[in-house]
C-alpha cells in the first residue's frame, strides 16, 4: 500500500464566515475511517467483546465482526486478539484506542455545536465598549455571565 495524506477542502462564504468542509480526509495509508467504523471498535474494547458491543449497539454479532474486519482490513493489522476466550487489544488496538477516543469525542462536539444552534437561546453575541469602561467590572460580569451559560 502507498501512503497518501489527501485532503479536499470546500469553502463556503456565509455572511462574510467561512466554513470549511472536508469531502475527504484520508490517512494511515490512504484508507477512509468513518466516526461509526471508531465508535464500534471502542465499544468493542470498552465492553469487552463483540455480543457486548452489539448488544450496547443494538445490532447483531455478524454486523459487528464484519465491521471489525473492514477496519482491520484498511488497517492491515488486527485490533484485537482472542485470548483464552476473551477479546482483547492487540497492539494496534493500544495504539488505536486514544486516537479513535479524540476522533469520535470531536465528531460528538461538532454535532453538538450544531444541534445548538437550533436552540432559542443561541448564537453568537457581539459586544462592543468604550475602553473606559472595560475596565475589571465588565470582566467580572463576562466571566459570571460565560459560566451560566449552559453547554
Amino acid at each position: 500500500m502507498k501512503s497518501s495524506s489527501h485532503v479536499q477542502l470546500l469553502l463556503f462564504q456565509s455572511s462574510a464566515k467561512f466554513v470549511i468542509s472536508s469531502s475527504s480526509i484520508s490517512f494511515l495509508h490512504g484508507m477512509k475511517m468513518d466516526s461509526d467504523a471508531l465508535n464500534t471498535f471502542l465499544m468493542v474494547f470498552q465492553r469487552g467483546g463483540i455480543s457486548n458491543a452489539a448488544k450496547a449497539l443494538h445490532r447483531t454479532q455478524p454486523a459487528i465482526s464484519r465491521r471489525i474486519a473492514l477496519l482491520e482490513q484498511e488497517l492491515g493489522m488486527p485490533l484485537f486478539e482472542r485470548v483464552a476466550g476473551r477479546t482483547v487489544l492487540s497492539d494496534a488496538g493500544r495504539v488505536m484506542v486514544p486516537y479513535a477516543e479524540r476522533a469520535v469525542a470531536a465528531t460528538q462536539d461538532a454535532e453538538n455545536a450544531v444541534k445548538a444552534l437550533a436552540r432559542p437561546d443561541s448564537g453568537p453575541v457581539a459586544l462592543a465598549v468604550v475602553g473606559t469602561l472595560a475596565g475589571s467590572q465588565l470582566a467580572r460580569i463576562i466571566k459570571r455571565l460565560r459560566g451560566s451559560i449552559r453547554t
